[in-house]
């Protein structure tokens, strides 16, 4: 999908990228509502406190165990997301919709739809669509952030480049609904998403809870931070394992 711009354009985009990444909190999400994440060591590692709704952010896992992690961070914070006015997104109606690409589908299969329920997330209450195309995806990811009656909207893309990733971003803020991408892979153009996320699983524990080594790739006033967590879809609950409650001990690696 990507087009060949002149270089004029091209030195306007780099300009403009160059301005987004300097973007402070106060300038990326300001005043808009907050999902937070329910762990003083994530959201204080976040400049609003939390997750700032009607914004795009961008999920990505290395892999089928790293994307089906990340599809799994989706629908939790999905649930999160329904449970912050202290009620269940099955309550609102079809408020969810979720973007497939047909050769996903082909080869990996459609979304298991009890483990979306395991995740909080109702299928019965979530629109899923199909698109041959990241065309395709994105102009549904579009037409899902304008309308009202929908919550969030959620891409499963092979790479969204800054122009697009700038219209969903600017249309999330028209409409406040928020917009999430999905990405199997590691590397990730320059975008406008306010935030990137890589998600790996890893194993669980007696307790049964799903757990994921989160990694906060780019946040806009933020830097970048990793934790391990486990997921309770019981209490639609993080915990962040106690050896790595203030990040990871390791050295900080380089983030793109």
């Amino acid at each position: 999908m990507m087009g060949h711009h002149c270089p004029a354009v091209i030195q306007q985009l780099r300009t403009r990228i160059a301005a987004i990444e300097r973007m402070g909190p106060d300038e990326a999400g300001a005043g808009r509502p907050v999902l937070a994440l329910g762990q003083p060591a994530i959201d204080a590692a976040l400049p609003w406190s939390g997750l700032p709704l009607g914004c795009l952010h961008e999920i990505m896992g290395q892999g089928t165990g790293g994307f089906a992690a990340a599809s799994g961070f989706a629908c939790a914070l999905l649930d999160r997301l329904g449970n912050s006015n202290g009620d269940d997104m099955a309550a609102a109606g079809v408020t969810v919709l979720w973007c497939l690409q047909t050769h996903e589908v082909r080869e990996h299969g459609v979304p298991y739809a009890p483990g979306f329920a395991a995740l909080g997330l109702d299928p019965a209450h979530t629109i899923v669509t199909r698109g041959r195309s990241d065309v395709d995806i994105l102009w549904a990811m579009e037409e899902g952030l304008r309308t009202p009656e929908v919550a969030a909207v959620v891409g499963e893309t092979s790479g969204v480049d800054f122009i697009y990733s700038r219209r969903l971003q600017l249309a999330a803020e028209a409409s406040g609904v928020t917009a999430f991408t999905l990405r199997r892979g590691e590397d990730m153009p320059a975008s406008a998403a306010v935030t990137r996320w890589r998600v790996m699983p890893i194993p669980g524990t007696d307790t049964g809870h799903i757990r994921w080594q989160l990694e906060l790739r780019r946040c806009r006033g933020g830097a970048p931070n990793e934790w391990f967590v486990e997921w309770n879809d019981e209490t639609s609950d993080f915990t962040v394992a106690p050896e790595f409650r203030h990040g990871t001990p390791e050295p900080q690696r380089a983030y793109a």
